[in-house]
Order: structure tokens, then sequence, then C-alpha cells
């Protein structure tokens, strides 16, 4: 039997070994890092915010996201932002420890929109990709070789910008009655910059796809206006009102009522027209308003009869946008010439 002295002993020694086992599990302890070991080959790997217009400070280590090819194995990390509005989005990624790939691609696509390899294998690429609506987007860094470490990411954003327009037609014009016009119409923004024409009367016909449109005749009130369209939208310019000036049928005055030729010569028959411009004339052979025998090639305010053999009647009909006029007949009297009698000596 234990004498008393060994008990105290012993229980002085069991105590004397807790205070050890307690003392050891309240003190601090040095904190050790958390290796994180993602699952390999998936597309949330090191998953990270940044926005439009930052620069951060990452690392690529083996223990990140992992992917296998048959040729080699490349570890990555990711960034995503996001896009309020279609932009160009510019990721300029800086390593000096390993020799990076970039690329850039929607949350909801599995494949890459665009991919830049760095085959030149410098330290510091680039990509630029735009992108034609809000969302999600994700840049990928890519270690290219066994060797990792920290890089530098930067990221731009560069608004798209809907056409907008710094030159478009005057909204009310009179025009001259039947005549054409040429409209204008200039807009700033994401190039390239397409543009339409339309009648608001019909706006599913588009008219001209230039800057520039030469209207119809204007013979009515009618509105035009133009479309500006890029790949960020579109955006309509005022409306040009073109309204015509009154328009004045046509008068028309003979130079003779009766001309006298000898047979064989060259005539010219005159007419003058007035009223609204511009016009348009056609000749024919007879009486007026009788338009069965018209006059080939005749159509300007004057004719011209290159050897005229008998007598006859012309006319000519004027038109103008509103209307036309039946000129009075010129009557052609056409003589024989005048015989040479020899003289005898």
């Amino acid at each position: 039997m234990p004498s008393l002295k060994q008990c105290e002993t012993a229980v002085s020694g069991a105590l004397w070994r807790l205070a050890v086992v307690i003392l050891l599990v309240l003190l601090p302890r040095p904190a050790t890092a958390r290796v994180l070991r993602p699952a390999p080959n998936t597309h949330e790997c090191y998953l990270y915010t940044t926005s439009c217009g930052a620069t951060v400070d990452g690392e690529i280590t083996i223990y990140g996201c992992r992917y296998v090819s048959s040729t080699d194995t490349k570890y990555w990390t990711r960034y995503r932002l996001l896009l309020t509005s279609a932009a160009t989005v510019t990721a300029t990624v800086t390593a000096t420890e390993f020799i990076p790939e970039l690329g850039i691609s929607t949350k909801q696509s599995d494949f890459y929109s665009a991919y830049h390899s760095n085959s030149s294998r410098q330290n510091t690429i680039s990509i630029t990709f735009r992108f034609a609506q809000s969302g999600y987007v994700d840049v990928d860094i890519f270690a290219k070789s066994p060797y990792t470490g920290r890089f530098r990411l930067t990221v731009s954003c560069a608004a798209c910008k809907v056409p907008e327009f710094v030159e478009q037609p005057a909204p009310t014009t009179t025009v001259p009655y039947g005549s054409q016009t040429t409209l204008h119409a200039t807009a700033t923004g994401n190039e390239p910059i397409q543009y339409a024409w339309y009648d608001m009367a019909d706006p599913s016909n588009r008219l001209g796809t230039l800057q520039q449109f030469q209207t119809p005749p204007i013979t009515q009130p009618i509105n035009f206006f133009a479309l500006a369209t890029n790949e960020c939208g579109s955006t309509r310019s005022n409306f040009a009102v073109l309204d015509p000036g009154p328009c004045d049928r046509p008068s028309v005055g003979v130079s003779a009522a009766i001309v006298t030729a000898t047979r064989g010569s060259r005539v010219s028959l005159d007419v003058t027209a007035r009223g609204t411009a511009p016009f348009s004339y056609q000749w024919y052979v007879g009486t007026p308003s009788n338009t069965n025998a018209p006059y080939t090639g005749a159509t300007g305010n004057q004719l011209v009869l290159f050897s005229v053999s008998q007598s006859t009647s012309f006319w000519v009909r004027v038109t103008n946008p509103c209307s036309f006029t039946d000129s009075s007949a010129i009557t052609l009297n056409v003589t024989a010439p005048a015989r040479h009698r020899s003289v005898r000596h």
C-alpha cells in the first residue's frame, strides 16, 4: 500500500500534467495558412469580383484551378465584372514570375467569346472585346507554364455609344412645287453607323441608305426622317416636313402664228412657257389638242425643221407639276423657190 507521500506525489504529477494540457489549449498558437484545393476543371474556381477601371493584384498557385489537356497543364483564376450596358472591355495582365495567357467570356457561355494567346511570350498581354449587351463578363488568367506566381490585372470599359445626330434636316422646309430636294443627316457613335430614310406615312418602306437622301418630287406635304443604327442601338432624327410651294399651271406664248418659208429651207418654231417650273414639252403635227401625230424627238421649247417641204400646222403641249396647257397652232406656209430667168444676148 503506497504511503501518503507517494499519493501526494502522484496527485501532484497528475495535476501538473493536466495544467500543462490546459495551458497548451489556452495559449494562442501561430496561425497556419488554409490551403484551398478546389475541384479541378471547374468554372467557378477562385472566383473574384472586380469592376470597370479597377487594378487588382492576384496570385496563381499550383493549388488553384487546374486545366489539363493532352499536351500540358495550366493553372488559372477568374475575375468577374458586371456590365450595366453594352461596352468594349479591355483586360491587361502583367506577370513577372510566369508567362500568362488571358481569356474573356460571358458568364452564360462555356466557350470564350474571344481569346488571346501570348504567342510572343511576353509578360504583359491584353485582350479587347466588345459586348453587345449588359451582363456578367469573366476574365480568366492562366499560368501558361508550370511556373506560377503573382500578377497584376487592369480592366477598362468603354461604354457602347448609341448614335447621336449632330446634323439633321430642318423641321419644316418649303420647296418649289414638284421639285426634288436633298436631305442630310450625320450621327456620331460607335462605328460603323448605318443610315436609313423613311416616309412617316409608310415607315416600313426604306427609301435611302446614305447620309444624303434625294426626295421624290414634292407635290404635297410629306414627312421624312432618318434612322441611324449601330451595334449599340438606333436613333431617329427629327421629322423633316416638306411643304410644296404654290403651283401655277403653265401658259404658252408662240413667237408667230404664221411662218412662211421656202421649200427645202431650215425653219425654227419657238414658244415661251410661264408658270411653275419645271416644264416639259411635246410638239405635235395638226390642230391643238389632237395628239394623234406627235413629232418624234421634239421635246423642247423650240422645234427645228431642217428641210421643209409642204405647208402644215404645229402645236406644243407644255406640262408642269400641276397641269398642262396646249399652245395655239403655228401655221407653216411653204412656198416654192423663186425661178431665175436666163437672159439671152
